[in-house]
């Protein structure tokens, strides 16, 4: 898609990857199948929508958005593509709701270091083989007009991440997200799985200069879905790295209360009835008595 805002509804976008079915098929590099996308959005203004579509078995990306395209993508399925989920690339946004990002190659989701903004609601990544979304990390960036393109956090808002090694239930299990340096992110409510597998992995992995809020709608450490961990400074369980992080309880649970300690009360005589204090003088030494010849 190159022009326009077109609409795509209950689509499958499948592509057939060729195989080396015939006895005596060739394995070399250069006649290996070209990297397909099953959906590449490119252009500056182009902005469709895709509701209810299946994207996948592409030996690319799922989806591709580039060149300051936008993307909103609403119940669909962006499953077995060999590259990975989705991509964005410079300058572009993308919004998903209620879509399953499962079982890519790579990283269910890449956001380029120039990609804009990108918000998840309500979606699940889950089985990807590197890990749920890797932010390459912030730059500054600046359009042809020469103006400096602001790129907005990576926003989670009620959504299911898993990382690698969750879905096969192994002992290790990679960080879900990545965030390279200078990125900021927002966790909304977003439940990762792993830990409820162990509770002993971290679900966050974050590089310098990096910002991020957990926003989580539970009473107390450990909200749900961060597992056992005690939220606490930077390089903790269940966030690892150098970055920033900001813990949010969402619960609206009413704050405890300071105690606050009782004020002593002193009786005072009245003014009249106070006497000075006398000053105690301290005794005079007494000359020591020399025997007389």
């Amino acid at each position: 898609i190159v022009a326009g805002s077109p609409t795509l509804v209950d689509c499958e976008l499948v592509v057939a990857s060729p195989g080396r079915t015939k006895p005596g098929a060739s394995n070399r590099p250069d006649q290996a199948p070209v990297p397909t996308h099953a959906l590449r959005i490119s252009g500056a203004g182009v902005s469709p929508l895709i509701a209810g579509c299946a994207l996948q078995g592409a030996a690319g990306a799922g989806v591709l958005v580039d060149a300051g395209a936008s993307a909103s993508l609403l119940q669909c399925e962006i499953s077995g593509n060999q590259q990975g989920g989705i991509f964005l690339g410079e300058s572009t946004r993308l919004r998903l709701e209620a879509c399953e990002v499962s079982r890519n190659g790579h990283f269910g989701i890449v956001v380029g270091p120039g990609a804009s903004t990108a918000y998840l609601g309500r979606t699940n990544l889950s089985s990807n083989t590197a890990g749920g979304i890797w932010h390459c990390g912030g730059q500054q960036t600046w359009d042809a007009a020469g103006g400096q393109i602001k790129q907005h956090p990576l926003w989670l808002d009620e959504c299911s991440v898993a990382a690698v090694g969750a879905a096969a239930r192994r002992a290790y299990a990679g960080p879900a997200i990545v965030i390279g340096a200078g990125a900021d992110m927002v966790l909304w409510d977003t439940l990762f799985h792993q830990q409820q597998m162990s509770g002993k992995q971290a679900m966050v992995r974050l590089e310098n200069s990096t910002r991020v809020v957990v926003a989580g709608d539970g009473s107390g450490p450990g909200m749900s879905g961060w597992g056992r961990a005690i939220p606490g400074s930077t390089g903790s369980l269940p966030v690892v790295g150098s970055g920033q992080t900001v813990w949010l309880d969402i619960s609206g649970a009413a704050l405890p209360q300071p105690v606050v300690p009782r004020r002593l009360e002193v009786e005072f005589p009245p003014r009249s009835q106070m006497q000075r204090p006398q000053p105690v003088l301290p005794d005079r030494p007494q000359p020591s008595q020399q025997p007389s010849q």
